[in-house]
């Protein structure tokens, strides 16, 4: 990744919420002028020409700001960006992804607030009156670098098309296109937007699959031929069989170079640290983020089950606990 990217992804990660809304607000000024500019309360939205909406969040999980950036290179040869107090690349890194991907297409631009605590923005947003005249949307935050998280559309045609361009569907609970895509009754995707091991201090960027999505990126969303409409999938019930299928259709897919550490079988560490039976047979799924844990680190209630780092959030925890 170019310096100048790099930079503009770290100076991304160091604000507040509130400070990036505004300093977005500015960018697109004077990318597109003031007047395209809609800062509304719980969203900043501009209007483009090409008819893709392009999503991401403005906020993180996190409470101190990070006080300095690392790069680690053990693990990949551009390395991996992450800081103490935990990085924020969920969603920082799908600002910086649609800031790249709008200087070459003039798409619609949604930011929304206050995704981690129940996709308040993206209410706020489906509820505006806007409706823009878009052929589909992407949405960027997903952990990862090739995940196409669908939820509750269920649009064959848009899913081949996706994976055309190196992405592979997989499971999700939530993001704010499960409110934006019914909304406007048009298909939605959530993409992987290149971070790891969101929600915890641990979390890191992986500085290469972030270039790799905004290439690929760019070849999908300018592929403008076909509108695809939101299908309501019929039973939207991911847990346990539809979570295995997906696990196995990926493993039978790539090029394995990990090992379980339960069975020793070889894996591809996209899905799970395990390969798919293990996978299953397990973890659990967090009833509130629905990330698989595996069972000693979750928590067990009367009314779910929850990972630790769900319980950790204060967004969350103020809604759905009392200790």
């Amino acid at each position: 990744m170019e310096f100048r990217k790099l930079e503009k992804l770290v100076n991304y990660c160091r604000p507040s919420q509130r400070r990036l809304k505004a300093i977005l607000d500015g960018e697109l000024s004077l990318l597109r002028g003031q007047e395209r500019i809609q800062n509304r309360d719980g969203f900043l939205y501009s209007p483009g020409s090409h008819p893709v909406l392009l999503v991401a969040h403005l906020d993180t999980v996190h409470q101190q700001a990070p006080s300095a950036f690392y790069i680690d290179k053990t693990r990949s040869a551009d390395g991996d960006l992450w800081c103490e107090e935990g990085i924020g690349g969920d969603d920082r890194c799908g600002v910086l992804i649609v800031m790249e991907l709008i200087k070459e297409l003039d798409c619609h631009v949604l930011f929304t607030e206050d995704e981690e605590a129940g996709g308040q923005g993206a209410i706020k947003f489906s509820r505006s009156g806007i409706r823009p005249d878009v052929k589909f949307i992407v949405e960027f935050d997903r952990q990862g670098c090739d995940d196409a998280v669908f939820y509750n559309c269920d649009n064959p045609d848009f899913t081949a098309f996706v994976e055309e361009y190196g992405f592979i569907e997989s499971t999700g609970t939530f993001s704010d296109i499960s409110y934006i895509a019914p909304a406007l009754g048009i298909a939605a995707v959530n993409l992987s937007s290149g971070y790891y091991h969101a929600h915890t201090r641990q979390e890191f960027i992986r500085v290469a699959d972030v270039e790799s999505i905004i290439e690929r990126a760019a070849r999908l969303v300018a592929n403008v031929e076909t509108r695809y409409e939101y299908i309501e999938r019929d039973d939207y019930d991911w847990h346990w069989e539809q979570e295995l299928r997906i696990a196995e259709r990926l493993y039978s897919r790539r090029n394995g170079d990990l090992q379980c550490p339960w069975c020793e079988e070889l894996i591809d560490g996209v899905v799970s640290d395990y390969c798919p039976f293990c996978y299953s047979e397990l973890t659990a799924l967090c009833d509130l983020c629905g990330d698989g844990e595996i069972l000693s680190d979750c928590i067990v209630f009367d009314d779910g089950v929850y990972c630790r780092n769900c319980l950790e959030r204060p967004a969350h925890t103020s809604r759905r606990f009392r200790f």
